[in-house]
């Protein structure tokens, strides 16, 4: 269950960073 968790985070944090990126352009 943990390491479902921490993958999940590890997406979010992917995804969020990617939005930013967009957001910046």
């Amino acid at each position: 269950m943990s390491a479902f968790l921490r993958n999940y985070m590890y997406i979010v944090m992917i995804f969020c960073r990617r939005i930013l990126v967009l957001n910046y352009i």
